[in-house]
């Protein structure tokens, strides 16, 4: 696929994505081994970005698997946060299924279970996944001549905050019902680099409840 100047910035950001979810950067960290899954967190504070969200009904804070993806970092630091509506028991088994050398986005395990619906994905985004990043990947194709990006909405959240909603394509067969909430107090990741905004991801699919995610996102705020 040929890039075009004017979707350089495109080509930029789906990279972000794409080693974030497919595991491209590596890192050595010790698996992290539990035995529970602790009590029962529904609303989520990170302290190092200052944001909220609170789970839906029915979900929770996936303790276990944002540990393991966020070796060493405090949970409620975390660059990457999971929740999800699994058993304590299923969680478990997937955390444990996280190999050595896995980055954030879990590895195939993670993957799976976001594809069976039963996981939400929040992250730190270093990359500008907004309106013109929606607008201008719209515009390109898979091969199967598929956009990229499709759905493109602008909500206004339950705080005031204003966010964009779009069907992101990481494959032919896989996409990803995203929402990304920009950000502009100008503070650092882990890596040194500056954090655009937070992208919220579902992959859409006959098992993902819309209403779940949707009161899900809408409770993002910061503090």
């Amino acid at each position: 696929m040929e890039v075009k100047p004017e979707h350089r910035k495109v080509v930029v950001y789906l990279l972000a994505v794409l080693i974030a979810l497919f595991g491209v950067l590596i890192y050595e960290y010790r698996p992290h081994e539990t035995h529970q899954c602790g009590p029962t967190i529904s609303e989520y504070r990170n302290s190092r970005y200052g944001y909220q969200i609170n789970a839906p009904a029915g979900w929770r804070l996936a303790t276990n698997i944002t540990l393991v993806t966020n070796i060493g970092i405090p949970i409620q630091d975390a660059e990457y946060v999971y929740f999800t509506r699994l058993s304590c028991r299923d969680e478990l088994r997937i955390s444990a299924a996280v190999p050595q050398g896995t980055p954030f986005s879990g590895g195939p395990a993670v993957t799976e279970a976001l594809k069976s619906g039963n996981v939400f994905i929040l992250f730190a985004n270093v990359s500008d996944g907004g309106l013109e990043f929606a607008q201008s990947a719209s515009k390109m194709r898979l091969h199967d001549g598929t956009a990229l990006v499709q759905d493109i909405t602008s909500e206004v959240l339950n705080s005031g905050l204003g966010a964009v909603t779009y069907k992101l394509r990481s494959s032919e067969q896989t996409v990803y019902n995203t929402v990304f909430v920009p950000y502009r107090r100008g503070i650092l990741d882990l890596y040194g680099n500056p954090i655009k905004g937070f992208t919220i991801q579902a992959v859409d699919g006959e098992f993902l409840s819309k209403q779940a995610f949707s009161s899900f996102f809408r409770t993002f705020t910061y503090l």
